[in-house]
């Protein structure tokens, strides 16, 4: 079956609504012709009548009747004598016998209302009446309705087939133009099978202001981030395939070692914890992972509710607190300000405890974790007195798998920027003898105002 393009479809579908505007077009002007020639026409016939009443007004009827006979030549029109009760007197037409009697309202047409001046036409025959004075009776104007008719079929024997040179030509003049509009459809329709094959610099950007560009820019743009989305996906399968390598080696390696006998009494020990610690540390890289992945995906998840800041702080010092004491600094905890967070507690725990872990690697004998408020949104801060943040890393410590010297699963610092982004805040870390973290959220509730 064959298949219409887009600009065909335009195209037929114009003809056809063209050609139904054309015929809706050509009975009304019809009707409305038709419709001011019998109005004009009953407007003339009562002329007609008035003039022919004024002489029938005689005190000798036979000077009547042949005045009346003179005006029927004179106008040209076929001329009713009446009676008062409706018989005809004298008619100069064949299709008036005298002594019948007329179905016509007997009533002068100035005093006639809508109604009843539009039942003074028939199907053959369009009247008008006018009346004799002193109750002599009325003249009735007679004009055949096949006179109108051949002046109305005339015109719209010219208005039809102009109007159908005028759809034509509107077809063809339309065509031309759709299909200007359909080739950069077809263009960016191209392109978008292009980019489901991998091709994502396929799509041209079209110039102007309509839609089909900013269709086009749209295209552009998601082709974009459909790209940085599978390098990263690419680099992240690379780099978590090459953090899960070195655990697996090592435990190959000592597992064989202790399977041939090579090691044995106390080496085949630390075998054991070697195998132990690679084991656990695998265990958190997947961990990390698969926790990346679900808050990455699936950011609609978070459990919204009220958080005080002074409990988010303390939860976060109580969970890592023992990781300072072991790693031998010290966690200072400054007293936050009364402020309400909106968010998930149990995420923005693990934020701030990723970044105290994070600290605990590096500091030399402090850690600080404090807040500042700054007008609607508030500042937590994680300060340590180590090194300071490698300068080679910059803005890329928050991505997968970026870490430093001492680093471990390079994830914990993307989960966090996650975290921050599902809440609508932001991540940010400088040198300031030490690497300072700040987490920036946006706060909530009258305690914030304060």
């Amino acid at each position: 079956m064959r298949k219409f393009s887009l600009a065909q479809k335009i195209a037929a579908t114009n003809t056809v609504f063209a050609l139904l505007a054309c015929l809706a077009l050509a009975l009304s002007a019809n009707f409305m012709l038709r419709r001011y020639l019998v109005h004009s026409a009953q407007g003339e016939l009562y002329r007609v009548a008035v003039t022919v009443a004024g002489p029938l007004d005689m005190p000798m009827p036979w000077q009547g009747a042949m005045r009346f006979r003179a005006a029927h030549r004179m106008v040209g029109a076929e001329l009713v004598w009446v009676s008062a009760q409706g018989r005809i007197l004298g008619s100069s037409s064949a299709a008036f016998p005298r002594g019948a009697f007329v179905d016509v309202p007997l009533k002068d047409l100035s005093h006639m209302t809508r109604a009843e001046r539009w039942r003074l036409q028939t199907d053959e025959h369009v009247y008008a009446v006018a009346e004799i004075a002193a109750g002599r009776g009325f003249i009735v104007a007679v004009a055949p309705l096949r006179e109108l008719r051949a002046v109305t079929a005339s015109i719209m024997s010219i208005f039809i087939p102009i109007s159908v040179v005028v759809v034509l030509a509107g077809t063809l003049l339309g065509s031309f133009w759709t299909s200007k509009i359909s080739k950069p459809v077809r263009s960016l329709a191209d392109a978008a099978h292009k980019i489901a094959q991998g091709d994502f610099r396929a799509v041209a950007r079209l110039t102007g202001d309509d839609e089909i560009a900013e269709l086009s820019h749209a295209l552009h743009a998601m082709a974009l981030q459909l790209q940085a989305g599978e390098e990263a996906q690419r680099e992240f399968v690379q780099n978590a395939s090459h953090e899960l390598k070195t655990p697996l080696m090592n435990i190959q390696g000592y597992a064989e070692a202790l399977k041939d006998g090579i090691y044995s009494g106390s080496e085949a020990a630390q075998c054991l914890d070697v195998i132990s610690r690679e084991t656990v540390r695998m265990q958190k890289l997947v961990n990390d992972m698969i926790y990346l992945s679900t808050i990455t995906a699936r950011p609609e998840r978070l459990v919204k509710e009220d958080v005080p800041l002074r409990d988010l702080f303390s939860a976060a010092g109580e969970s890592t607190r023992g990781l300072a004491i072991e790693a031998g600094s010290e966690l200072v905890v400054v007293e936050p300000p009364d402020v309400m967070l909106s968010g998930d507690f149990d995420k923005l725990v693990r934020a701030l405890t990723n970044l105290i872990a994070n600290a605990t690697r590096y500091a030399r004998q402090r850690i600080e974790l404090s807040a500042n408020l700054r007008g609607s949104m508030v500042d937590i801060i994680i300060r340590d007195d180590g090194p300071g943040l490698d300068p080679a890393l910059g803005d890329q410590a928050f991505e997968r798998f970026s870490r430093g010297q001492d680093g471990q699963t390079g994830l914990g610092l993307a989960i966090v920027k996650a975290i921050v982004l599902s809440h609508g805040g932001s991540a940010g870390v400088v040198n300031d003898q030490g690497a300072v973290f700040t987490v920036t959220l946006p706060i909530v509730g009258k305690k914030a105002q304060s």
